[in-house]
């Protein structure tokens, strides 16, 4: 056993644990309602996948190299994860309560986890400093499961199904503790969530994106473009909005009045049922994550010289990589590299100067599953467990 599998088993184990499946079955119900509308929203037709860059963070830069073509199948399957030993600091943030999502903010470095509280009727929303510690703290809806953050204001959502029929978005204007709670109708489950750099909001729900703003500290929906089968969305560095649909790649522009939200698509993206990820780097062009096959990811450039036509080339899809497993999330680390968790467990970790078909720089073992994960200032990634964990893993090199 390794010594950083010893670290996350005993962190694990010293964790006081304040739910039991006896005590606590709705805390239960939600964990199971959360991972199966992840595999809703992300994976499609691929059932196995579990996890969103979920909460929608904007990422760093991507690194970059030359153009490449997409090969789907026929390459070898580099070597079990095993075979980059585990390394780096692994350590666990304990809150003393289940944590059911994180985000950072990218530019003061600070973190924001939904925990349990209380009986069940309301959460917590906390916000945490670079060390782990708890600075701020605010009560937010029992149907909070996922948090985003950007522009002083922190989004927590979740309802809509399971043990919390009606679906809410609330906003917490973090330099005030002011916050604002929009209820969205029964059945209406929030499947993902973006925030564009103007700080309006737009969230999946099914078949409908919705545009949120927020003015006199109330949050309204200004905006419903339906989009068939909608499940995962993302806002580039210039605020063009792709959503992941059953037809493939949607753009949306958000225009605003008089002129409502343009589309574009669906564009075919490079594998059946291929996951969007994230954002890629902070270029002239957008630049998002995508799998392009079982096991490889790329970043594409959906803006090139297909724009308009039926579907993207192979030539748009630059710095591909051939994963150890199944990707489930990506995040860059600011300087090239990037993070990846698999959907049957563990992450793995890629220096800028990886090329594809090379080991992972670093990994974590299987036995940690990844809900959410974001990336904090420092270029540590702080993952929040199927287990209600909160860990801080800053790979070597990163």
């Amino acid at each position: 056993m390794t010594q950083i599998e010893d670290l996350v088993r005993q962190a694990l184990a010293e964790t006081p644990t304040q739910t039991t499946p006896t005590a606590d079955p709705v805390g239960v119900l939600d964990r199971r309602v959360r991972r199966a509308r992840r595999r809703l929203a992300i994976g499609g037709s691929i059932a196995a996948a579990v996890v969103t860059a979920a909460v929608v963070v904007p990422l760093a830069t991507a690194g970059s190299d030359g153009r490449g073509s997409v090969q789907i199948g026929g390459h070898p399957t580099p070597t079990s994860s095993a075979s980059a030993r585990p390394s780096g600091s692994l350590t666990e943030i304990s809150l003393g309560a289940t944590v059911y999502g994180v985000a950072t903010d990218a530019q003061r470095g600070n973190a924001y986890a939904v925990t349990e509280h209380g009986n069940g009727a309301t959460r917590q929303l906390l916000e945490l400093n670079a060390k782990g510690e708890t600075v701020h703290r605010w009560t937010v809806p029992g149907s909070a499961l996922f948090v985003a953050y950007r522009n002083r204001i922190a989004w927590v959502w979740g309802g809509g199904d399971g043990g919390y029929p009606m679906s809410q978005i609330t906003a917490v204007d973090t330099t005030n503790g002011v916050g604002t709670t929009l209820d969205l109708g029964i059945g209406k489950a929030v499947s993902d969530l973006a925030i564009t750099k103007t700080g309006d909001v737009w969230a999946v729900i099914p078949e409908h994106v919705l545009h949120i703003t927020r003015s006199d500290a109330k949050a309204r929906v200004t905006e419903d473009v339906p989009v068939a089968g909608a499940r995962r969305i993302v806002a580039d560095t210039g605020g063009t909005l792709w959503v992941r649909a059953d037809a493939g790649l949607m753009r949306l522009e958000p225009n605003g009045a008089p002129y409502g939200v343009s589309t574009e698509g669906p564009y075919a993206l490079p594998w059946p049922g291929g996951l969007l990820l994230g954002i890629g780097a902070e270029t002239d062009q957008p630049r998002l994550w995508v799998q392009t096959g079982p096991q490889q990811v790329g970043v594409l450039l959906p803006l090139t010289g297909n724009q308009g036509g039926p579907g993207i080339a192979p030539g748009d899809v630059i710095r591909r990589f051939h994963l150890p497993g199944r990707p489930s999330a990506i995040t860059d680390d600011g300087i090239g590299g990037f993070y990846v968790a698999f959907a049957d467990g563990g992450v793995a970790y890629y220096y800028f100067g990886a090329k594809d078909g090379a080991p992972p720089t670093a990994t974590l073992p299987r036995d940690i599953t990844v809900e959410t994960m974001a990336l904090a200032l420092d270029r540590s990634l702080l993952i929040q467990t199927d287990g209600g964990h909160l860990l801080r893993w800053k790979a070597p090199s990163s």
